[in-house]
Parts: structure tokens; C-alpha cells; sequence
């Protein structure tokens, strides 16, 4: 029992065991390891922690998003190689080493062109080009063209 509490970290509606699989928990009581919990009727081989009220999931070889009652909400294109969780309504998505963004509907914004991606900040998403850095707004398009060396999401209306 002590081994698998130190490979445990839990975060009130997932249960983490690294890469093993995930299962959503509902418990009457606040101990994770308590035996009130009782198990879902859904199993994912990921699950990630919930932004913006919802959590990604793989489902097989499919992600989607569940609602904090574990309900499939968003079902997201077969073929994406991996997904983030919601920022400023927006994730990121990845299919084969490109990285683009999906709304909260599902659909693909931006599409996966990008050598890599961070999640919305202010209204702003660093991403990377084969020129460099640059910065797209909401709307998904380039606010400052790709010529940065480096680039840092905006914190408070000022880059760190």
C-alpha cells in the first residue's frame, strides 16, 4: 500500500498512475485511497488534469474531452497524434510532429503547421516556425511574424 501511494497523485477527479492507465474516481469522502471510492464506468489509457472545466482523454486510439462528471463532451478528428488541455478556449493539437489548435466545439482552428505550440496566454500563443518565434492571436492569425530567437508567453500584459 505505501509503494502505491507514492506512485499516486490525485487531483480530486483523476486518479494518476504515471503511464499506466487512468481511471476517474467518484468518492463520497475526501481520502483518495479511501474505500468509499467507487469506479467510473469509463476507463482511458490518458487522462489529463481538468482546465477550463474539462479534462483530455484518450479513448482507444481517439481523444476527447470529459465534463468534471465524466461525460464525453467533445469528441476531437481521428488521426491526432496527442492534444492539451484548454486555455482561452483553445488547445493545442499534434499530428505527426506539427502542432496546431481546436476550439471548445472540437473543431480544428489553426491548423497543425507549426514546429511547436504553447497554450494561449493573454490572448496570444507562442508558437515556433523553421524562422523562429512568433506570436498568433485568437483568431489564429500571425500578430507578429516568426523572427524571434526566443519568445515567452505574456504574463500580465508583459513578457517575462
Amino acid at each position: 500500500m505505501q509503494q502505491l501511494q507514492q506512485n499516486i497523485r490525485f487531483d480530486g477527479l483523476c486518479l494518476n498512475l504515471s503511464r499506466r492507465k487512468f481511471q476517474r474516481l467518484q468518492t463520497a469522502i475526501h481520502s483518495p485511497l479511501s474505500p468509499a471510492m467507487t469506479a467510473s464506468i469509463a476507463q482511458f489509457d490518458f487522462a489529463s488534469d481538468f482546465s477550463e472545466g474539462l479534462a483530455a482523454v484518450k479513448l482507444s486510439d481517439r481523444y476527447a474531452y470529459i465534463n468534471r462528471t465524466g461525460q464525453v463532451v467533445i469528441t476531437v478528428e481521428e488521426g491526432l497524434d496527442g492534444v492539451s488541455g484548454f486555455s482561452e478556449q483553445r488547445a493545442i493539437v499534434r499530428v505527426s510532429d506539427l502542432y496546431g489548435y481546436i476550439d471548445q466545439s472540437g473543431k480544428i482552428v489553426v491548423d497543425p503547421q507549426y514546429a511547436s505550440a504553447n497554450s494561449y496566454s493573454q490572448g496570444l500563443a507562442v508558437i515556433r516556425t523553421g524562422r523562429g518565434y512568433g506570436y498568433l492571436d485568437r483568431a489564429g492569425q500571425l500578430a507578429t511574424d516568426p523572427e524571434f530567437t526566443l519568445a515567452d508567453d505574456f504574463r500580465k500584459g508583459w513578457l517575462p
